[in-house]
């Protein structure tokens, strides 16, 4: 990427999301995943994050974004459908799979954009972290629901993430 895009993108960013919290030794990352999140997320979830849609769930200050890194990775890979309980609201919404579309490094990268802009926790997700779970779910056929996701990694606490993840759960 060459300087004058750079730094047109991170004028866009600045613009965009007047909210967001500067943390200038992430900003590569930042700029990056601002990138991807204005184009495939915002329509659904508002460049503010605070989502226009009753049926789309807002990610700032969510619970799931100061979560665990592996139902966010799994939602982006393999989609969502509600009803999805964020901040003791729920929400009915469908959330396409970008498994087929984004590659680990983006997915990484938008996920660590929502985190560093909208949530308390600063745990970076990793490419290589995307690509373990996109390999363990790659038999996955369906949209994720809130309460697998629940399951699913709340049983990673105490058994295996792959019995937890079996297809066709």
């Amino acid at each position: 990427m060459n300087l004058l895009r750079t730094v047109g993108v991170a004028a866009m960013v600045s613009v965009a999301f007047p909210g967001c919290k500067q943390r200038p030794q992430r900003g590569t990352e930042a700029i990056r995943g601002a990138a991807i999140y204005m184009e495939k997320c915002a329509v659904c979830h508002g460049q503010d994050g605070l989502s226009p849609l009753p049926s789309c769930p807002p990610l700032r200050d969510s619970e799931w974004l100061a979560g665990r890194n592996e139902p966010l990775i799994a939602i982006v890979l393999d989609g969502l459908r509600g009803p999805l309980v964020v901040k003791g609201n729920t929400y009915n919404g469908l959330m396409p799979a970008w498994r087929d579309v984004l590659s680990d490094e983006e997915i990484a990268s938008v996920l660590n954009f929502l985190r560093l802009q909208w949530s308390t926790s600063d745990k970076l997700i990793s490419a290589s972290e995307t690509a373990e779970l996109r390999k363990k779910t790659k038999m996955r056929q369906t949209f994720w629901t809130d309460s697998e996701l629940r399951e699913a990694w709340n049983a990673a606490e105490t058994e295996s993430v792959d019995s937890a993840l079996k297809p066709g759960k």
